[in-house]
């Protein structure tokens, strides 16, 4: 991802943000519990945001355009290379608005509530595998991994992970899980060595829409919980043939 491409999406992220907890301040004071219906209202309100910005931004490439046309037919200059930037910055600026605004998965995400504090997600990692049995079965490489984040939630996500590739696990099959800091961010990874699975299959549970009103975690849910501490998750190989999950985290990253 491009640095503007970034600067744009930080950006539009915490305006959704701020505009999904007011709808959820509402959608509250009405007593409302539907977990669908307040994703929903969610994404109603983030796609009237977005279908004003997206107007604005319209406007000023069509302004931008008709400019540059009246000089080309008076055989003039038509696009300096800073009006270049500047449409490329706006076509950036819409196509992140669409990622952010238009998708309902991005919708739900928003509504996920984040309880932060400061911990080791290495050592609450180690504690996890202990407390379901896991460890004699998972090939651990936890160092200090300090973070402030939901530790219910994170633990949540990335529990589901790790008993996922667990239940499928053939003989000769090992669940890896690491985790370390690596300069200013978290690194870690969760997969099989060696592993039976595609990384195109475990795209395709990353490609499924988020459902937040439904009781069971899934990729997806794990993939938005990660987004909304401000990290990421991707389909990565890691030594020895292994397929799995790599995450990142902010050190000390917030969530949102």
């Amino acid at each position: 991802m491009s640095e503007e491409r970034l600067k744009h999406m930080l950006a539009y992220e915490q305006k959704a943000q701020a505009l999904a907890e007011r709808v959820t301040a509402q959608w509250q004071h009405a007593h409302a519990e539907d977990a669908r219906g307040l994703a929903d209202a969610v994404h109603c309100a983030l796609v009237d945001e977005a279908n004003l910005e997206l107007r604005q931004i319209l406007a000023q490439l069509s302004g931008q355009l008709e400019l540059a046309q009246a000089r080309a037919d008076r055989g003039s200059p038509s696009l300096p290379a800073d009006k270049i930037r500047a449409l490329l910055s706006s076509l950036d600026r819409a196509s992140t608005l669409m990622d952010v605004y238009l998708d309902r998965s991005a919708a739900a995400k928003f509504t996920i509530r984040i309880e932060a504090a400061e911990f080791d997600l290495a050592a609450a990692l180690g504690e996890h595998l202990a407390a379901q049995g896991l460890t004699p079965h998972v090939d651990a490489a936890l160092l200090d991994a300090p973070v402030i984040a939901d530790r219910a939630k994170l633990l949540d996500a990335l529990g589901h992970l790790i008993g996922r590739f667990y239940l499928v696990a053939r003989p000769r099959e090992r669940v890896m899980v690491q985790v370390a800091q690596v300069e200013d961010r978290i690194e870690g990874f969760i997969g099989l060595s060696p592993s039976h699975l595609g990384a195109e299959q475990l795209m395709e549970e990353m490609r499924l829409p988020l459902a937040i009103e439904d009781v069971g975690i899934d990729v997806s849910y794990a993939r938005a919980v990660l987004e909304r501490h401000g990290g990421v998750l991707f389909v990565a190989n890691a030594g020895d043939h292994a397929t799995g999950f790599g995450f990142h985290l902010p050190l000390l990253g917030g969530a949102t």
